[in-house]
């Protein structure tokens, strides 16, 4: 049997060897760091990329307060229990659409209040209110009804023992409301001590609200952050 050999031509014979590319960024790293160059610039990129990062981040906290939320701070006691005197708020407009039960932030310079008030949505647009007050157990108190259905605010409306007597009865007897189409009725929690839609400052246009209430950071210092900080209902 004829035995097989490789055939070589002679450019193969004399073709020289493949070099091995070689990267020169390895030499100049070892030259710049036997220099001192080499941390210096480190540093520089460190120092040039932690600003950026700052930056970046300054702009995305400044567009999230401008256009999805922005904080409100709570000023006295009128939603008692559920929110305190000098709680801060997160608040959110952001596709948001006013319904029963929400707790929002609303602002009416036309009626000379400065500042944003916070209060519970109890009726929106068309929806009718009425308001029951006696005593029930000892305690007098409020039945709200919207629409015929009597609303459980177990959950969240507070009859303060403490307050007196001028504040506590100033409302009596049963009183309807008809809510106008693009307003809204709202009460304070804290039922006694509340100035709102009952006779306040009545109504409140929809174009006034700043946003629905969806988180509370903290009370007024950092030391109870992380036993207030919670979702609000």
């Amino acid at each position: 049997m004829a035995e097989n050999k490789e055939l070589t031509t002679p450019e193969a014979v004399n073709a020289p060897e493949e070099l091995e590319e070689v990267d020169g960024s390895d030499i100049l790293d070892d030259e710049l760091e036997n220099e001192g160059l080499r941390p210096k610039q480190s540093f520089l990129k460190d120092v040039f990329d932690f600003l950026e990062m700052l930056i970046l981040a300054a702009c995305a906290i400044l567009l999230v307060f401008t256009f999805v939320a922005r904080i409100s701070v709570v000023e006295g006691p009128s939603m008692n229990r559920t929110l305190e005197d000098g709680d801060r708020l997160i608040v959110s407009n952001l596709f948001y659409t006013p319904a029963q039960g929400d707790i929002v932030v609303f602002q009416d310079l036309d009626s000379g209040r400065e500042s944003a008030i916070v209060k519970r949505i109890i009726a929106t647009g068309g929806q009718t209110v009425v308001l029951n007050y006696g005593t029930v157990d000892g305690v007098y108190c409020v039945t709200v009804t919207v629409d015929g259905v009597v609303l459980d605010e177990s959950a969240y409306r507070y009859y303060d023992p403490k307050i007196d007597d001028g504040r506590k009865y100033r409302y009596r007897g049963t009183t309807t409301y008809q809510v106008p189409e693009d307003c809204i009725f709202v009460m304070g929690d804290n039922t006694y001590n509340s100035e709102d839609s009952r006779g306040d400052f009545g109504y409140v246009k929809k174009d006034k609200i700043l946003g629905r209430v969806i988180f509370r950071l903290m009370g007024d210092d950092f030391s109870d952050f992380f036993t207030k900080f919670n979702v609000v209902k």
